[in-house]
């Protein structure tokens, strides 16, 4: 099994727009795949995400999104 290294990485707490939950908060991580701030809220699920894309990386063929992959979808 190959491991791969997480695309999330800690940041310094700057106010920015999380790219999970789109409010204005303290940053706790960033994406570095995407390029998506995520707050401290949001961390466990961006990380619970991550940890399944690093998982099934290899038999399943999932990726990453491209940077604004998806800026046109419905979040709801």
């Amino acid at each position: 099994m190959t491991l791969r290294r997480s695309s999330i990485r800690p940041v310094p707490p700057y106010e920015k727009v999380c790219y999970v939950c789109n409010e204005m908060d303290a940053a706790a991580a960033k994406d570095v795949a995407t390029g998506g701030y995520i707050c401290s809220e949001c961390i466990p699920y961006a990380i619970n995400a991550e940890m399944m894309i690093i998982s099934a990386w290899k038999n399943m063929k999932v990726r990453h999104p491209e940077p604004d992959e998806f800026n046109e979808w419905d979040n709801h």
